[in-house]
């Protein structure tokens, strides 16, 4: 059968014609062909009636190349895999090492796919080639940074009490990771007046008020994908000078008696003055206890008696506690 041109007019059934190059079928009054050679591809296409079938183009088959432009990061002594993709050229393709080398315990197999679990931590720069099956055979070549990181782990800190209405200031410390990290309260909440910084992972404020303070923070670093680790916290808030009845003053042999406790929450030995007095329904004041002492740094709690026998009469018991610092000058009461 010639190579064409064929005329077909409309309506008329399809035929087909099979030649060496390929396939034409004949639809109304349209050429189709579909031409096809190995390792040379034909295309689709389409003429009027009439037109000579010339129009038919061989095609050349796109080069092998590696659409893979980088790879992920890996983390040490964890499994890693991933796989180099390649276009063009024919199927399968062979991947091969043409220069430096992978970290040790990871290696490159032949269908693509690095595989391994990393032992040496660092950047890693090498060569890979990839080979498709065509005859003559294609080749294509990139090169390659595997970057390795040491696992990301919270510290874990016993971090210092706060003392309400001071500055208070401490980091929350990571190891291991690729910098800058990032740092999130995800569960629980500090003392008001503290806020944990994204950037620094530094925690800082003033206090305002007093409790025992359990939060979870996450950290997040800079590897590629990002490794993510979190860990839970207890941050006690205390008073500076805290004072509470141990014993609440209560009325016994003709007099009013009862103890207080005082704690000292800072890191600074306190010069204490602490006086009771009772107070009758005239106005006047009656002493019960009077102590004047040092109370060392962060003594939790201290136990001062008091008592004295009083007149008949109705009574209101105070407490009042001044704590010096000389060397810094300062004064708390309660």
């Amino acid at each position: 059968m010639p190579a064409g041109p064929w005329n077909a007019s409309p309506g008329r059934m399809v035929e087909m014609h099979r030649q060496q190059t390929g396939v034409v079928a004949l639809i109304g009054g349209m050429t189709l062909a579909f031409f096809v050679l190995s390792p040379r591809v034909g295309k689709l296409g389409a003429c009027p009636t009439g037109e000579p079938a010339s129009w038919l183009q061989e095609a050349e088959p796109k080069a092998v190349e590696i659409v893979t432009a980088r790879l992920p990061d890996g983390v040490l002594h964890k499994p890693y895999r991933v796989r180099l993709e390649a276009r063009g050229g024919q199927a399968p393709y062979r991947w091969t090492l043409s220069g430096h080398a992978l970290p040790e315990g990871v290696r490159l197999h032949a269908r693509g796919a690095i595989a391994g679990t990393p032992v040496a931590l660092g950047r890693h720069s090498f060569i890979v080639q990839v080979t498709d099956s065509s005859t003559p055979r294609q080749v294509a070549e990139s090169s390659f940074t595997l970057r390795v990181a040491e696992l990301l782990v919270l510290e874990d800190l016993s971090l210092p009490r706060a003392i309400v209405r001071q500055p208070y200031r401490t980091v929350l410390r990571a190891s291991g990771g690729t910098l800058p990290l990032t740092w999130e309260l995800i569960e629980g909440q500090l003392p008001a007046g503290l806020d944990l910084e994204a950037a620094s992972g530094r925690l800082a404020g003033t206090p305002t008020e007093v409790g025992e303070f359990r939060f979870r923070v996450r950290a997040t670093d800079s590897t590629d994908p990002p490794q993510i680790t979190a860990r839970e916290f207890r941050l006690n808030a205390v008073a500076a000078l805290a004072v509470k009845w141990q014993r609440p003053p209560r009325v016994e042999a003709g007099g009013i008696f009862g103890s207080v406790q005082v704690a000292n929450g800072t890191e600074d030995d306190f010069d204490l003055t602490l006086i009771v007095v009772a107070v009758n329904e005239y106005g006047k004041a009656f002493a019960l206890g009077y102590q004047h002492f040092t109370l060392a740094k962060e003594t939790e709690a201290a136990e001062i008696p008091f008592g004295f026998s009083l007149p008949r009469g109705d009574y209101v018991v105070h407490v009042d506690a001044v704590a010096e610092i000389p060397s810094k000058y300062s004064i708390h009461r309660a």
